[in-house]
């Protein structure tokens, strides 16, 4: 498990990074869409804007033309209203005229009976023909006056008549221009409307795209974060596969360790069972009481020696010597340490028994092999029962 762990570690973190980027990903691709769609629809309500722009400018031209023509109207209704008044006062004075002539011409025919009248009795006078002439001569001009005085009098009336159809002409064109001018007020009041809120819109959508913008900006901060953090995690991961790959050749060479390990703990326990054979023998020895004496052997005197020379002598280890405990039988109250002779271990050698940091009780060494040793439980602290792996130290 914990050689899986660097692995597993390595596993989640790529998942995760490239959680990380696909989310990011999918999430720029969408403010991207959105972006484009509200570019598009920026493009579009500038389009409009320019469109109404253009037809404002174009209203405010019929506007300003029909303004003219109305002022022009207007200029030419008040030639005609003066022109009017001056026929009207024309027309006037020759009715005045008109009036004193007849006036004149009565005053003279009543004059003129008034003569005939008293020169009768004065003396009898028969009018003459250059008289008569006179009075004829006269009285045709006098006609010739009033035919003239009648046909300017038509000719006025005439151009009167012309002039309040012309007026009334012009006064449904005015009545017309007025109300193609409350149109085109309305409409342009309608369009500024328009505009302005569309400028507002413009406004909103500017707004909008700089909220997005900023999003943008920080959506790419976060982008070149994560490219750092994934660097990171290359980088890791980098040094994790080194890691697992040396995990793995220190696994395989554990794996080799282990098998001659195998093979050392297989010859081990086929040793400790002869170990176990042997002791037992002599325990049994023991219990029945049978005590061999060692032979007695004559030797020179240059090699004189006690009676324990015929055990093994081994050499006294000069550091103290730790190990750890293989195997342990309760029943007879024995262990299997894993020191042997080759480690300098002989019989009667004590060793105290630690777990952790704590002394838990002492052995003590009543048979040798090579690699591997028995001995006697001396002493056990309370609580405490020795096991496999418990670490010994020599005393």
């Amino acid at each position: 498990m914990k050689k899986n762990f660097p692995l597993i570690i390595l596993l989640i973190l790529l998942l995760i990074s490239s959680f990380i980027s696909f989310k990011f990903y999918s999430d720029n691709q969408k403010i991207l869409e959105k972006n484009r769609l509200l570019r598009e629809e920026n493009k579009e309500i500038k389009r409009k804007r320019e469109e109404l722009l253009k037809e404002n400018e174009s209203l405010s031209e019929q506007l300003d033309e029909m303004e003219r023509r109305w002022q022009g109207i207007q200029q030419e209704l008040a030639r005609i209203e003066k022109e009017r008044n001056e026929w009207k006062e024309k027309y006037e004075e020759l009715y005045k005229e008109k009036k004193a002539l007849e006036e004149k011409l009565a005053k003279a025919f009543e004059t003129k009976k008034e003569e005939k009248e008293v020169k009768p009795q004065e003396k009898e006078v028969t009018p003459t023909s250059s008289y008569w002439e006179e009075v004829i001569k006269e009285r045709a001009e006098l006609k010739a006056q009033t035919e003239n005085l009648k046909k300017r009098l038509l000719d006025l009336q005439q151009k009167l008549s012309q002039l309040s159809e012309q007026n009334k002409e012009i006064t449904l064109k005015i009545d017309s221009l007025e109300k193609k001018k409350e149109e085109l007020e309305e409409n342009l009041e309608y369009k500024e409307r328009v505009i302005q809120i569309l400028s507002k819109e413009l406004v909103n959508e500017k707004e909008r795209r700089k909220d997005l913008e900023e999003q943008l900006a920080k959506l790419r901060e976060d982008n070149m974060q994560l490219k750092q953090e994934l660097m990171l995690v290359n980088k890791e991961k980098g040094k994790l596969e080194k890691e697992l790959k040396k995990a793995e050749e220190e696994k395989t060479e554990l794996a080799r360790k282990i098998s001659n390990i195998e093979k050392v703990l297989k010859e081990k326990t086929f040793l400790f069972n002869q170990l176990k054979e042997e002791l037992t023998k002599t325990l049994k020895e023991k219990v029945e009481e049978k005590v061999e004496l060692p032979p007695i052997v004559v030797k020179p005197e240059k090699e004189t020696v006690s009676k324990k020379t015929t055990e093994k002598i081994f050499p006294v280890p000069t550091k103290k010597l730790e190990g750890s405990i293989l195997a342990v039988n309760k029943k007879e109250k024995f262990v299997i340490i894993d020191l042997g002779e080759n480690n300098g271990v002989s019989k009667g050698m004590m060793f105290s028994v630690y777990r952790g940091d704590s002394l838990i009780g002492t052995i003590e060494v009543i048979e040798t092999r090579k690699e591997i040793s028995a001995a006697d439980i001396k002493e056990v602290k309370g609580g405490y029962f020795f096991k496999e792996g418990d670490r010994i130290v020599s005393q």
